[in-house]
C-alpha cells in the first residue's frame, strides 16, 4: 500500500480491500475502525454513510481482518491499526459470513429478523428471478465436549427448523437455505437449494 516513489492510482469503484492492498491503490487508512469494534465489545454495529463514502470498503476491510479465510494476509502492514496491540489477537481468528446487499435496489429484496415471532434469523426475498432468495438460520453451541459433532447437529436443526416451519412459504423461484452452529471461533454451515 506504499507508494514506494511511485504514483498510486485513485480506485474509483473499487471496494474491495484485498484488491486495493494488492493493486497499488491510494487508502485513506480507517483500520483503526477495527479497534473500535474490538474496544467497544458491543454485538450489532451500524454504520450510517452518506452513498459513496466508503460502507463497502469498511466492510471489506473489516472482513479482510477478523476472517479466517485470509490467515497470513500483510493486507494490513503500515496501517494504524497496528499501533493497537488489543486487536492482534483477533486478526483472522474468527470464521465470518458476509451477505453483501450493496447491488439491491429497494424494491429488490426483503429482509427479516427474527424477533422471537417464529421467523427465521435472515429472510432475503429477491424479486429478480436471476438471483435466489437466501434463508438463514443461525444456532449458537456451547457444548465442551465433542465440538465437531454438536455443532453438525445443531446446523442440521437449523435446517430441520428452516423446513419445519416453512421459513420459505412465501417464496419463489430458487432458494438457499443454510444452516449455521457457531461457537468460540468455528463455524458449521449446511446448505440445501430448494426450487419453490
Amino acid at each position: 500500500m506504499k507508494g514506494e516513489g511511485r504514483l498510486l492510482a485513485i480506485p474509483g469503484g473499487v471496494d474491495d480491500f484485498r484488491e486495493i492492498c494488492e493493486g497499488g491503490y491510494y487508502f485513506v487508512d480507517k483500520s483503526e475502525l477495527v479497534s473500535d469494534i474490538v474496544n467497544d465489545r458491543s454485538e450489532v454495529f451500524l454504520f450510517t454513510r452518506p452513498r459513496r463514502f466508503g460502507k463497502s470498503l469498511n466492510l471489506s476491510m473489516i472482513d479482510a481482518f477478523f476472517n479466517l479465510e485470509y490467515k497470513g494476509n500483510k493486507w494490513f502492514d503500515g496501517l494504524k491499526v497496528n499501533s493497537h496491540p488489543e486487536v492482534e489477537e483477533h486478526r483472522n481468528a474468527y470464521p465470518v459470513i458476509r451477505l453483501c446487499m450493496k447491488d439491491l435496489v429497494a424494491d429488490d429484496v426483503g429482509i427479516e429478523r427474527e424477533a422471537g415471532n417464529g421467523r427465521a434469523d435472515i429472510i432475503m426475498r429477491r424479486n429478480d428471478p436471476r438471483y435466489p432468495n437466501i434463508v438463514v438460520e443461525l444456532k449458537k453451541s456451547r457444548s465442551k465436549t465433542d465440538i465437531f459433532n454438536t455443532m453438525e447437529k445443531e446446523a442440521r436443526k437449523a435446517l430441520t427448523q428452516i423446513r419445519t416451519r416453512e421459513y420459505y412459504r412465501s417464496l419463489k423461484g430458487k432458494t438457499y437455505l443454510y444452516g449455521v452452529c457457531l461457537q468460540n471461533k468455528k463455524a458449521k454451515v449446511l446448505f440445501e437449494e430448494m426450487d419453490l
